[in-house]
């Protein structure tokens, strides 16, 4: 298990859904995990301008080393760990409020 999903896990077990079966629970962390991983992604794109993102969508047009993307965005000095951080503390925050809390905001 790695990081992600142990933060999925937790998120899960915080958010005591009641009868939730173990399809449904592996189901749930699947959509979640894919969730999550969309809006790092999302996030990590917002960081670069215009300019870089043009670079960015042609570097990885011409690549299928998936380290590529990390390295891009280390080099034009977007820090990964601390959006990555930012957004999964948002997501956590996002889901574990109720629906009422969530209309509030």
């Amino acid at each position: 298990m790695d990081e992600l999903d142990s933060f999925i896990a937790e998120i899960i077990d915080t958010k005591k859904l009641p009868g939730l079966s173990d399809e449904v629970r592996t189901t749930l962390e699947e959509d979640l995990r894919e969730q999550l991983l969309d809006q790092i992604d999302r996030a990590l794109l917002e960081e670069l301008s215009d300019e870089q993102l043009d670079v960015f969508v042609e570097k990885m047009e011409q690549t299928e080393d998936e380290g590529a993307a990390q390295r891009f965005l280390s080099e034009q000095g977007i820090d990964v760990e601390k959006v990555t951080a930012r957004t999964m503390l948002a997501f956590r925050d996002l889901y574990l409020r109720s629906p009422q809390e969530r209309i509030e905001q």
